[in-house]
């Protein structure tokens, strides 16, 4: 019981951080809603690639969805979405490995 109240004050903590001192961008949250509406192109080690858009996913919550590389273009500002957007995105991740680890498996048999 605890550690679920510690926990629970951290995990606000955590989100209060993210509000007040990430620079949250909504055209880059718009535009990643749009961007997610499409396949993944490819998972890499610290990011994925949907489109032209390469997408930072390492270190979950706290640099996850920002937009590190525009059509081969490295991005110098930081651009970050919405708490929302983010758990969109790592939905979309989870699923496109779950379909990925079926899809093996089935072919391994």
């Amino acid at each position: 019981m605890e550690f679920m109240l510690i926990f629970a004050f951290m995990l606000i903590l955590m989100i209060l951080y993210f509000q007040f001192n990430l620079n949250y961008d909504k055209e880059w949250d718009e535009r990643l809603n749009d961007v997610l509406d499409e396949n993944i192109d490819e998972i890499l080690t610290y990011t994925i690639v949907i489109g032209n858009y390469e997408i930072w996913t390492s270190n979950y919550i706290y640099g996850y969805g920002n937009l590190y590389r525009l059509e081969d273009k490295s991005m110098n500002e930081c651009r970050y979405p919405s708490i929302k957007t983010r758990l969109r995105l790592h939905k979309k991740i989870k699923k496109h490995n779950r379909d990925e680890y079926t899809r093996r498996f089935k072919n391994a048999k």
